[in-house]
């Protein structure tokens, strides 16, 4: 993944599981980048928070995802009325 952009608001697939308490947890994101497909486990939560930039529900998740033998720290947000998962950006 490059630097070029911080902000990257790029559509991911990512599997997660429902707790009983409601609350999502994602535990690995799969991209397409280049035409290839990257899947990054994420490794910690740090945060999770609903926000609602424009009105929009979401809850932001500030991750340490990771590949191989790197890692970084990224956000991931969850629309919640839409049901879809975003790579945010990365910090």
């Amino acid at each position: 993944m490059e630097q070029s952009d911080p902000i990257l608001n790029m559509p991911v697939d990512v599997i997660s599981s429902c707790g009983a308490d409601g609350r999502l947890r994602p535990y690995r994101l799969r991209l397409e980048e280049d035409h290839a497909l990257q899947v990054f486990s994420i490794l910690q939560i740090l945060s999770d928070k609903e926000i609602k930039p424009a009105g929009q529900p979401m809850i932001s998740y500030i991750c340490r995802i990771g590949s191989q033998e790197q890692s970084r720290l990224a956000e991931l947000r969850y629309h919640i009325s839409r049901h879809r998962w975003c790579l945010y950006r990365l910090l």
